[in-house]
């Protein structure tokens, strides 16, 4: 092979870093071994003098040079966020690594990258536990919805009653120790679904698997045909699910019930904790207390959830679609 006919190749990884044009300064995000794992690029203002102020202004407080604090990791975790970056954060970083960051940003220039280094972030539970006031009627631990009832998410998922509390555990993760803010809670139940739950209560059902399809209060098989809706009324898989036809006819009447938590725009004592205090327990507003609402307490929450049924209806046949969102739409904008 001759000489002339070789390339020569770069070491760097950064092959996929945009192009920046003159106006514009990067951001290259990296871990402590170098490995690239995203860029954000922002563009100046008019009145921009500098690029170190075009990164004050899109990550606000990026550049404090004390160290850990909420403002600084709140701006960290907008830079990854624009980044694509996930699993990864300031928290874990020495001090002399965060001025390491902010002596780089002090240096930025438009047309180039600065890099700055994140390290790994172990996810951590805001709940170990949660009850969640579904029915409206004061639910408590001795009057839930049945742990055999079947509900619908707002993703359209359907599980069991019994799986909501591990459901709600699972979802509000973060990183140990950072402040879980109402918008940051709110934001993670609507990625689960769990910010919208459906469910069907049926009387008069006269299937022949009625026992099998409904559960009431006490958690017994009815036999006369009325209770919650279970696993065995719907037919079909994953959220395509519906009702079978059969649990439909014969004058059977439903109400379905949507319960649902807004966190931005509700009073306090929407969601608490068990708070113990020599012999007395008691429920305390989550987010009234800020050394409480961090990931990694993990709390028992009790959840409060807004509570919209239908009036009962009588189905005499099967309807078009009998998922249980879609059933409750369908009776709430039909008026009746």
């Amino acid at each position: 092979i001759l000489y002339s006919a070789l390339t020569a190749t770069s070491s760097s990884t950064d092959t996929t870093a945009p192009k920046l044009n003159a106006d514009q300064t990067g951001i290259k995000i990296t871990d402590a071994s170098g490995k690239v794992l995203g860029y954000s690029v922002l563009t100046k203002d008019a009145a921009d003098t500098t690029a170190t102020t075009t990164v004050s202004k899109h990550y606000a407080n990026i550049l404090n040079t004390n160290g850990h604090g909420t403002d600084v990791d709140t701006a960290y975790a907008a830079l990854l966020t624009d980044a694509k970056v996930s699993g990864y954060g300031s928290a874990p970083l020495t001090l002399s690594q965060l001025q390491s960051n902010t002596a780089a940003l002090n240096s930025a220039a438009f047309g180039s990258y600065t890099t700055v280094v994140v390290a790994p972030v172990a996810t951590a539970s805001l709940a170990k536990s949660a009850t969640l006031l579904l029915d409206g009627a004061g639910t408590t631990a001795s009057n839930t919805l049945p742990d055999r009832a079947v509900v619908q998410l707002s993703n359209g998922t359907y599980v069991s009653a019994s799986s909501l509390s591990s459901l709600v555990s699972n979802a509000l993760k973060g990183t140990d120790n950072v402040t879980a803010t109402r918008s940051d809670v709110q934001a993670l139940l609507k990625n689960a679904g769990l910010d919208a739950i459906t469910f069907v209560w049926g009387q008069g059902v006269t299937t022949n698997v009625a026992n099998n399809t409904l559960v009431d209060n006490a958690n017994a098989a009815p036999t006369d045909g009325k209770g919650y809706l279970t696993s065995n009324a719907l037919t079909g898989t994953g959220s395509t699910q519906t009702i079978k036809p059969d649990v439909f006819g014969n004058n059977a009447q439903f109400n379905v019930t949507k319960a649902t938590i807004d966190l931005t725009s509700v009073n306090a004592n929407t969601v608490t904790y068990k708070a113990t205090s020599g012999s007395t327990t008691s429920d305390v507003d989550l987010f009234g207390n800020t050394n409480m609402n961090k990931f990694g307490n993990n709390l028992d929450l009790t959840m409060t959830y807004t509570v919209n049924k239908t009036p009962f209806f009588t189905v005499s046949s099967t309807p078009a679609s009998s998922n249980f969102n879609t059933l409750y739409s369908l009776k709430v904008n039909s008026g009746d």
